[in-house]
């Protein structure tokens, strides 16, 4: 009987690809694999890939999809120690609004991938509580009616904004469980299942944008990472998996890929150097990126150089026509680089 549509054979190809490469970057640098990984998941990503980041989840839980005749997921089996050969790894997904609302099938693919996977865990581990009801719980996301995190929407003046507020504000809108069916959490229970995510996963999709011109990549990514309970400054770790290219899908550090998204804005042929008159559409682009280059540089310490600081400094202050407004605001951003 036909589930899904989604992930195709070359999704789950693309898929297992970048998680292969995914654990080993982070058993690598951290000697181990992740305890717990937060992946990010939207709507867009999986009408541009055919699923790859349902193929990334399913894979790193040990879980595979079967296809029919047709092409078509009729079902779901776990893979084999042998076939794997490395442990399951418990992952958490945070959906937007727009998955739940065009695809409910993914929902409900994810969630009996989650529960296959939970079985499997209790009945290898004794110790583990039969009726814990947050074993199952690893796919969340807004309300019914809301998209998004409600980050840009609840903390209008974001850059005054610190860490602490931002988890507040990921933590109260996106703790509606869907296992398949909404259920909300409390913010304790939430928190608690948050806690224990070592590696973030933002599958990355948008072309012609960057971390710094999306800022859905910061609400989603730094939300899910403020509301971690690390103290170790390098965890969770924060990845970026590219998947514009299907024969080149790269999985870089998110710090490493701000940093190229700043020298690209700044550079002498990039964005600001093109900005050439006083539009409401320029004046918006800028503002926009300059909330998100401080937002960002506060949510990962080390993405942003003092150089880039100062090299943006001088696109902002080259750039005349740009208002009082966006120069004041300049000024506030950066007021501790300068």
């Amino acid at each position: 009987m036909k589930i899904s549509n989604f992930p195709t054979r070359e999704a789950w190809r693309l898929g297992v690809k970048a998680a292969d490469e995914l654990l080993s970057l982070f058993a690598k640098n951290y000697g181990r694999y992740p305890n717990r990984i937060g992946i990010i998941l939207w709507g867009s990503e999986i009408q541009r890939t055919d699923g790859a980041g349902i193929s990334l989840m399913s894979y790193l839980m040990g879980i595979s999809p079967l296809w029919d005749q047709s092409g078509a997921v009729c079902g779901l089996a776990p893979l084999s120690s042998k076939n794997l050969n490395r442990p399951a790894i418990d992952t958490c997904a945070v959906i937007s609004g727009s998955l739940r609302d065009k695809y409910p099938d993914i929902i409900s693919l994810l969630s009996d991938a989650v529960k296959l996977t939970a079985n499997k865990q209790l009945s290898t581990n004794a110790e583990m509580p039969v009726d814990n009801s947050n074993t199952y719980r690893r796919i969340f996301g807004p309300a019914e009616g809301l998209f998004g995190t409600g980050i840009f929407r609840d903390l209008p003046e974001l850059y005054k904004s610190n860490q602490q507020e931002i988890r507040n504000t990921f933590i109260r809108n996106m703790r509606y469980a869907y296992s398949p069916y909404p259920e909300i959490v409390p913010e304790t229970t939430f928190q608690q299942i948050l806690s224990s995510i070592d590696c973030i996963i933002q599958p990355f999709t948008s072309p012609g944008y960057g971390p710094l011109t999306l800022d859905h990549t910061f609400e989603f990514s730094a939300g899910l990472k403020a509301s971690t309970a690390h103290t170790h400054m390098s965890l969770p770790a924060l990845f970026l998996i590219d998947f514009r290219r299907k024969n080149n899908v790269s999985v870089q550090y998110m710090l490493e890929c701000i940093a190229m998204n700043m020298d690209d804005l700044t550079a002498p042929n990039g964005l600001f150097a093109s900005l050439s008159k006083q539009s409401d559409e320029t004046i918006k682009k800028t503002r926009n990126i300059l909330v998100l280059v401080n937002a960002w540089a506060n949510a990962l310490p080390g993405c942003i150089s003092s150089e880039q600081i100062h090299r943006l400094n001088r696109c902002i202050r080259d750039n005349t026509f740009l208002n009082r407004e966006l120069y004041e605001l300049f000024n506030v951003l950066f007021s501790q680089w300068f």
